[in-house]
């Protein structure tokens, strides 16, 4: 099964990577999945849905991704999670400006 890239996150991923967009002085830890990438930023986790297309999964557009975090979070509160956990899915928050744009948002 091959994985085709739809588009360049380098960017963001760098952005995401790097402690002083945290505010950190330690490392952030990646973690990659077929389907994302998990930064592990002090006490805050980031999820990125990668943009990627495979025959069981279509992350090719911004839109899809977006689908797929709106998705991803009405999972979460349908498992149980309580009214005051109704924060954005990590993959969907946008840290600042510059994110914006490296997401091209903007």
């Amino acid at each position: 099964m091959e994985q085709q890239a739809c588009f360049d996150q380098s960017d963001i991923f760098a952005f995401l990577a790097d402690p002083a967009t945290h505010e950190l002085r330690e490392p952030i830890i990646r973690i990659d999945t077929h389907g994302a990438a998990v930064f592990l930023a002090g006490k805050n986790v980031y999820k990125v849905k990668r943009a990627v297309r495979f025959p069981f999964m279509d992350f090719s557009t911004l839109d899809k991704r977006r689908r797929g975090c709106e998705r991803e979070r009405r999972q979460r509160l349908h498992a149980g999670r309580n009214e005051r956990d109704r924060t954005p899915c990590p993959s969907c928050r946008i840290m600042s400006a510059e994110a914006q744009t490296i997401c091209g948002l903007t």
